[in-house]
C-alpha cells in the first residue's frame, strides 16, 4: 500500500492510495484457496482441484471480491494510523483496477473537537404555572365535548341524522333455498328485542338505520336487511331478515353540565373527586411543559456558546429536514418561503448539528448511554399514543436505521438535558398557565414581522420552536460502537 497524496481542506480529508499488483495477487490467491476447499469439480476429489483450474473458473470474481475487501481494509488502516477516531461521510472510489495494480481515493470529514465549557456556572429560570380553579374548569370543560350525554326528545320530533333511537325490533329470517342433495340446515328463530340504533353511525348497517329516518315515537317501519358475508358473527354472515321496527324513544346528543352526573360519566364518585383528578392532570401537563421550556432555553444558551464549522455531510442531511419543517409551519401561517427564511434555515440546521455534537460529547464524558430497554420503552410509548399506527411504527424502527438513530438521539438528548439541569443553577419562578403556554409557543424571528410583504393577516403567528438538535450521527470508527447520542360505538 502506498499513499500517493493527502489533501486537507477544512474538515475534509482526501487520500489517493495505490495497491501493488503483488498485494492484489497474493490476496486473490488466498481467496481462491478458500473457495477451492468447498468446490466439487468433475474429475477431482471434493476440495482437491488444482488452483489453476479454480483460477480459470472463478479468478475474475475472486479478484473483484478481493479488491473490494482490500480497499476497505486499507481504508481502516489509514484511519487507524492517522489516529482518526471520529469521522463522517466516509467513502472510497476505485479509480484504476488493472494488471498494474489498484488505485483508489479515500474521502471523509473529521468531526470538530468539542471542548466542554463549565456548565455549572450557567443559570436558567424554570417557570412553574400556578394552577387555578379556572384552569381546572377548562380541563373539565374540554371533556364535556368528548363525553356527551343523550337527552330524550319530545314525542313529536322526527328521527334525524345523529339521533339515537330505542326501537322494538322484530327480526324474522328469510328461508334459505336448499336443494334435495343438501343437508337440511336448521332455520334461525325469530326474535324481538329492544335495541338502541345511532342514526348514521358507521358501526351500524345502513339498511338498519336508514328506514328509521323521519319516523316518530310509536311509528312502525318494515324492511329487509342482509348482513355482509365478512361480518364477525358468522351465524349472521350473508343472512337476510325481514324486520319490523317500532320506535319507542328518540334521543339527541348534547354536552354535559359540569356536575355530579358528568363526574360519574367520567368514572368518578362525584364532582369533587373529578375536580381533584382534573387538577392532578393539569399539574402534570404544565409540569412537563415547564420542563420543555427550560430544555429549549438551556439548549439555546449552549448553542450560543459554540461556533465551529460543521461537516457538510451532516449539513446535507439536516438542512432539508429543517426546510421541510419550516415550510409546513409557513404554510399553516399562510407565509411564503423567502431567501431570508432559507438563510435562517441554514443557521438552524448548523445550530442543530453543533448541539448534537455537544450533546454527544457531554454524554460520552459523563457515561450517558441509551439502553435497548429505553429504546423499547420509547417505541411502546409512541404505540400507546397512536395505537392505530402500531404495525407501521414497529416496521419503521425495525427497518429504518435513520429513524432509529433520530429516536436514540432524542432519548439521549433528554438524558443529557436532565443531567445538565441537575448541575446548573435553576431558579424557579411562578407564572400563570397563559404565560407558560406563550413561552412554549415562541415563534421564529423571521415570522414576527407582520409588516413584511408576505404577511396576510394582522394576528401574530405562533410557530413552535424547532431549535432542538437531533442525533449527530457521528461514526466512532469502532466495529461495535456503544449506543451514544449523536367513533362512537352504537348499541346495535
Amino acid at each position: 500500500m502506498e499513499i500517493l497524496s493527502r489533501v486537507v481542506e477544512g474538515l475534509e480529508v482526501r487520500y489517493n492510495v495505490s495497491l501493488s499488483p503483488d498485494e492484489v495477487e497474493a490476496a486473490t490467491v488466498i481467496r481462491l484457496q478458500e473457495v477451492a476447499k468447498g468446490l466439487k469439480i468433475d474429475g477431482f476429489r471434493p476440495g482437491k482441484a488444482p488452483i489453476e483450474v479454480v483460477q480459470r473458473r472463478y479468478g475474475e470474481a475472486a479478484r473483484s471480491e478481493t479488491v473490494e475487501k482490500l480497499v476497505s481494509a486499507t481504508a481502516k488502516d489509514i484511519l487507524k494510523n492517522d489516529n482518526v477516531s471520529q469521522y463522517v461521510g466516509l467513502r472510497f472510489d476505485i479509480v484504476k483496477n488493472d494488471s498494474a495494480g489498484v488505485e483508489f481515493t479515500l474521502q471523509f470529514e473529521t468531526v470538530p473537537t468539542v471542548e466542554l465549557a463549565d456548565f455549572s456556572t450557567l443559570e436558567i429560570k424554570r417557570y412553574k404555572a400556578e394552577i387555578t380553579d379556572v384552569d381546572v374548569d377548562d380541563m373539565l370543560s374540554g371533556y364535556t365535548k368528548l363525553c356527551k350525554k343523550w337527552v330524550e326528545e319530545p314525542e313529536d320530533v322526527a328521527v334525524d341524522m345523529g339521533h339515537k333511537t330505542l326501537v322494538e325490533l322484530y327480526m324474522k329470517p328469510q328461508p334459505v333455498p336448499q336443494s334435495k342433495k343438501q343437508k337440511q340446515q336448521p332455520q334461525m328463530a325469530s326474535e324481538t328485542q329492544d335495541i338502541n340504533i345511532v342514526i348514521g353511525s358507521s358501526y351500524v348497517l345502513e339498511e338498519l338505520w336508514k328506514p328509521l329516518l323521519g319516523t316518530k315515537v310509536s311509528d312502525i317501519r318494515e324492511f329487509p336487511i342482509t348482513y355482509p358475508r365478512n361480518i364477525n358473527d358468522r351465524s349472521l354472515a350473508g343472512k337476510t331478515f325481514d324486520c319490523s321496527a317500532k320506535v319507542k324513544k328518540i334521543f339527541r346528543q348534547t354536552d354535559h353540565d359540569i356536575d355530579d352526573e358528568f363526574a360519574i360519566a367520567l368514572g368518578h364518585d362525584n364532582l369533587a373527586a373529578a375536580r381533584d383528578w382534573a387538577r392532578s392532570e393539569v399539574t402534570d401537563i404544565y409540569t412537563t411543559m415547564s420542563r420543555d421550556v427550560a430544555k429549549v432555553r438551556l439548549l439555546e444558551i449552549i448553542s450560543k456558546m459554540y461556533d465551529f464549522p460543521v461537516p457538510s455531510s451532516l449539513f446535507q442531511v439536516e438542512y432539508p429536514r429543517v426546510v421541510e419543517q419550516i415550510t409546513m409551519e409557513a404554510n399553516k401561517l399562510k407565509k411564503k418561503m423567502t431567501p431570508l427564511i432559507e438563510k435562517e434555515c441554514r443557521k438552524i440546521a448548523e445550530d442543530r448539528i453543533r448541539l448534537g455534537l455537544v450533546v454527544s460529547k457531554v454524554a460520552g464524558a459523563n457515561g450517558i448511554t441509551v439502553s435497548n430497554t429505553e429504546i423499547s420503552n420509547s417505541i411502546r410509548s409512541l404505540i400507546e399514543q397512536y395505537p392505530q399506527l402500531e404495525k407501521r411504527l414497529l416496521n419503521l424502527y425495525a427497518n429504518d436505521q435513520t429513524a432509529l438513530n433520530v429516536l436514540i438521539g432524542s432519548i439521549a438528548e433528554d438524558k443529557v438535558v436532565n443531567f445538565l439541569l441537575s448541575k446548573i443553577n435553576v431558579v424557579e419562578e411562578s407564572c400563570s398557565v397563559k404565560e407558560l403556554i406563550a413561552m412554549d409557543e415562541e415563534e421564529f424571528d423571521f415570522f414576527r414581522d407582520d409588516t413584511s410583504e408576505n404577511s396576510e393577516n394582522d394576528d401574530p403567528p405562533e410557530v413552535e420552536a424547532l431549535n432542538t438538535p437531533e442525533s449527530a450521527g457521528v461514526d466512532s470508527g469502532e466495529e461495535s460502537p456503544e449506543t451514544k447520542p449523536g367513533g362512537e360505538a352504537a348499541d346495535a
